[in-house]
């Protein structure tokens, strides 16, 4: 089995949360020197609830391969979810000085976790950010999702419709949209613009 497939099928067996034969297949990987070995590794350890040592795995990944950016992403994703706010940061920053950073997936990621960690005012920003940059369609959609979810929370309810009628989005993403915030709206007991949303609905044919 070439190197190739190995990754993919070892991607499969996450998807299909089947941590064992992943762990297998990275191991793989390894011996074939191959930098997604730490990411299929780590993703297994972690999926395993081995928070620790996923770190481990990618701290040592991030050392043999400094310039792969989708580790030092992953660190920085993992160390957010261990507390390690200072060293989340570190890691999203060596994420970027990689060459071929994908910039919008780093800067989403960093949003997400100052947004968890009560930052919501830079996470706003870093949204915007992503907003404004990326060309992937489902990443612009979760970025302006959370974005205007967060202003509703910060009772700016006027300022993220505006953003919402600016928005223009698909009619299917448009729903999936309407519907999370209209539910948000109604959880802050603001119905009557609830149903403003409500009303915004596709209808079926």
């Amino acid at each position: 089995m070439s190197l190739e497939a190995i990754f993919s099928e070892a991607k499969d067996c996450l998807a299909r949360g089947e941590f064992d034969q992943a762990k297998d297949l990275g191991h793989q990987l390894l011996k074939m020197r191959f930098s997604g070995a730490f990411e299929i590794l780590a993703k297994s350890f972690h999926g395993k609830g081995q928070l620790p040592v996923a770190l481990q795995v990618l701290e040592s990944g991030v050392q043999e391969a400094p310039s792969v950016w989708s580790l030092w992403m992953q660190l920085g994703n993992y160390r957010s979810e261990s507390g390690d706010l200072q060293g989340a940061l570190e890691a999203y920053e060596a994420a970027r000085d990689c060459p071929g950073a994908e910039n919008d997936q780093i800067d989403f990621n960093e949003a997400f976790m100052r947004l968890k960690f009560g930052n919501r005012e830079k996470a706003l920003e870093m949204f915007h950010r992503v907003l404004q940059t990326t060309k992937d369609k489902r990443l612009r959609l979760v970025s302006l999702t959370h974005r205007l979810l967060t202003l509703m929370e910060l009772d700016r309810v006027t300022e993220a419709l505006m953003e919402l009628g600016e928005a223009y989005l698909h009619e299917e993403d448009n729903a999936e949209l309407l519907g999370t915030l209209a539910k948000k709206l109604l959880q802050l007991g603001d119905r009557v613009n609830a149903l403003n949303l409500a009303k915004q609905f596709p209808l079926d044919t």
